[in-house]
């Protein structure tokens, strides 16, 4: 069931044109340039909120950004919106200056059936690059997409053209977990994880935390960009999962701001970083798991936040 969940990973090359400055976290910079720069290529009727467009069933920028539920989802109906069917890893080389003429690589991930709204993705790239990025709008050119997994180019910059497709990824397919006989499994969280259980955010990290909300996220991207509904045993999973011994943990808060645009405020975020060891792991869990290793999990994914790795201890 789990192996119907499909993705593409795309890596981009891009160039600075201007001196450009971007925060020490650049997914959120990335994502709202992103959105601007897709409304501006894609919206129909300017002024009108998506919810309320006539044309935002067949929207691009609806569809990427908003992503509302249609009218007759029978999962999350109550909910403004799903989760979005695409991740941004931003750069994670420690820069927040690049020169005129350095180049520097971000990621994305696209879900599902978003993978045919990769020219219109691609071309608000485009959009950003030539609008600017961060203080002082620092312009940045692209130069190529590639897919994530072989490198073969996808879009070539300079002739603006398409070339070859990238392969779709099943993550949960012979998923296994890189557990050494009496070894433990090793999350290592590489941006801040943010999980709220209980109504409140998880600053100490359990194991069946990071499943159910592995499970709702997953959950959502099968139905509304894979279009399938995944029959599982969420009572049973969560149980083992509770029962899972959480070995060692170096985890740290690590708080951050991000500016929004759509809420003219600077918001304090932050997220779990760091390394969990977990013994007890059964091997039921590795589709649910390698999946989330793809997708990231818990909020903000979009722009980058809950990216870990799986480790044997």
């Amino acid at each position: 069931m789990l192996h119907a969940v499909t993705c593409s990973r795309y890596t981009l090359r891009l160039r600075a044109v201007d001196a450009v400055r971007l925060p020490p976290f650049k997914g959120s910079a990335l994502r709202g340039g992103l959105g601007r720069a897709l409304k501006r290529a894609a919206c129909m009727v300017k002024g009108v909120e998506c919810l309320d467009c006539a044309f935002r069933a067949t929207c691009p920028y609806a569809y990427l950004f908003e992503t509302p539920p249609p009218p007759d989802a029978a999962m999350l109906r109550l909910y403004r919106s799903v989760p979005h069917p695409f991740v941004l890893e931003p750069p994670d080389d420690g820069i927040t200056y690049y020169e005129p003429g350095r180049t520097f690589e971000a990621g994305a991930v696209l879900v599902g059936r978003a993978v045919d709204y990769l020219p219109w993705f691609v071309r608000a790239f485009v959009g950003f690059g030539r609008a600017g990025a961060g203080r002082g709008r620092g312009r940045f050119t692209v130069e190529a997409v590639c897919d994530g997994s072989d490198g073969k180019v996808v879009y070539d910059g300079v002739s603006e053209r398409f070339g070859a497709t990238a392969g779709v990824l099943r993550p949960a397919r012979g998923a296994t977990l890189p557990i050494r006989p009496g070894g433990g499994l090793r999350l290592r969280l590489l941006t801040p994880l943010r999980i709220v259980h209980g109504g409140s955010l998880v600053s100490d990290l359990a194991f069946h935390h990071l499943v159910r909300t592995l499970l709702r996220r997953l959950s959502a991207l099968a139905w509304f960009h894979c279009a399938v509904r995944l029959e599982l045993d969420f009572r049973g999973l969560i149980e083992r999962a509770s029962a899972v011994e959480r070995a060692h943990a170096d985890l740290r808060w690590h708080d951050w701001e991000r500016y929004s645009s759509r809420q003219k405020t600077r918001m304090r975020l932050g997220g779990l970083v760091g390394t969990v060891v977990f013994r007890g792991v059964d091997a039921g869990f590795a589709p649910i798991l390698r999946l989330g290793e793809a997708l990231h999990a818990g909020k903000g994914a979009t722009f980058g936040l809950g990216r870990y790795v799986l480790e044997g201890e």
